[in-house]
């Protein structure tokens, strides 16, 4: 008999017991799923809302737990809690910066503000994307030409390039010269800036052929329709500095004085001119108009249309009295 009620006094605790841890669990349970974390200023997102309380609350203690991701996703966390692999980019401990409370792989950006190091300490096609084969050659760390934001659009500098211009500027790796390119040498920086290709200040010593090959009206200024006549090369009288003044030679002229010595296109007679011929060469040099030598096969007229005292000597005071020609007594 008193086997009897030890055995029903011992089944009645362990029933009461049992009720007791069952009602403690559903408790805790309910707790769990009405309690609204959101309430103690971290809210639970991603992977954080699925874990069991005591992942993060270790030994039921809720006060000082912490709130930045590094006390416990770290070697020596107070959790137990992945920490950042030993082969990870040199950051700061802001682990936010670049992920997601949802996995830790995927990575939504990358923060570079959060980054520490040189561009290529990750960019070195290990850790990250680096310079692909073509790259220019440089010295320059990627922040001097590419934005964090994206490899492209470059903001240029040409401060640290170590070849000359047609290295790269070769029409494969940056813009070359185009088919319509004046014939010169490659020496790009003979005529353009680093900063803007146009517009270009032209350094005659750089280009190649002849000056009508660019000075023909297309590529560049040439004859207008008011030059002499000649088959003279620009350079016979032009300097490749300016136009004009134009030193003039007459060696190439293919064609007679009056040509050009026509008032208009240059220097003509004038109307106090004696009466002649337009053969110029007569009696004027090439050099200078004055002083000249009077070719008598020349001039036009009579003697004494020229020889009145006033354009050349005339009869004086004691010349026979007669109204014959100068020619009619000269040899």
């Amino acid at each position: 008999m008193m086997n009897f009620l030890l055995h029903s006094l011992r089944k009645s605790i362990l029933t009461g017991l049992l009720f007791s841890v069952l009602a403690q669990i559903i408790h805790a349970e309910t707790a769990q799923k009405t309690f609204d974390h959101a309430t103690t200023g971290f809210d639970l997102f991603g992977a954080h809302a699925t874990v069991s309380c005591d992942s993060c609350h270790v030994k039921g203690l809720f006060k000082g737990t912490p709130r930045n991701c590094v006390t416990c996703h770290s070697l020596n966390g107070l959790v137990d809690a992945s920490p950042r692999p030993i082969d990870h980019i040199q950051t700061s401990e802001r682990c936010e910066s670049c992920h997601t409370s949802t996995l830790w792989e995927e990575i939504v950006r990358v923060d570079h503000t959060q980054t520490l190091g040189a561009c290529t300490s990750c960019h070195n096609d290990l850790s990250a994307e680096g310079l692909p084969p073509n790259h220019i050659r440089t010295t320059e760390q990627c922040d001097a030409c590419h934005s964090d934001l994206g490899w492209t659009p470059v903001q240029f500098s040409h401060a640290n390039i170590t070849g000359a211009c047609m290295s790269c500027h070769n029409g494969v790796t940056a813009t070359g010269k185009d088919s319509e390119h004046i014939a010169t040498s490659n020496e790009c920086e003979l005529c353009h800036s680093s900063i803007a290709w146009q517009p270009a200040t032209v350094d005659h010593g750089a280009v190649l052929g002849s000056c009508a090959s660019c000075h023909n009206g297309i590529i560049a200024e040439g004859k207008n329709m008011g030059h002499i006549n000649t088959n003279a090369d620009c350079s016979a009288c032009h300097s490749s500095v300016v136009w004009s003044p134009a030193t003039f030679d007459h060696s190439n002229i293919s064609s007679g004085c009056s040509s050009c010595h026509n008032g208009v296109t240059a220097t003509g007679k004038d109307s106090e001119h004696i009466a002649t011929s337009n053969e110029c060469e007569l009696c004027h040099s090439s050099i200078a108009w004055q002083p000249a030598t009077v070719d008598h096969g020349a001039v036009l007229g009579s003697c004494a249309s020229c020889h009145n005292g006033i354009i050349a000597e005339g009869k004086n005071m004691g010349h026979i009295n007669t109204n014959a020609d100068c020619s009619a007594c000269l040899p």
